[in-house]
């Protein structure tokens, strides 16, 4: 039973791992979009 707690522990500990990992990309992402789309407009 300890056994099975630990591997579904680990199991979601990488599934939320994947999450933040997914979520700081877009977020980064958006930044860098939203930074060099103004820089287009600031350069028309």
């Amino acid at each position: 039973m300890t056994n099975f707690l630990i591997q579904y522990f680990l199991l979601f500990e990488i599934l939320a791992m994947f999450i933040f990992a997914a979520m700081a990309t877009a977020l980064v992402g958006f930044i860098c979009w939203c930074f060099g789309a103004r820089i287009e407009w600031w350069w028309e």
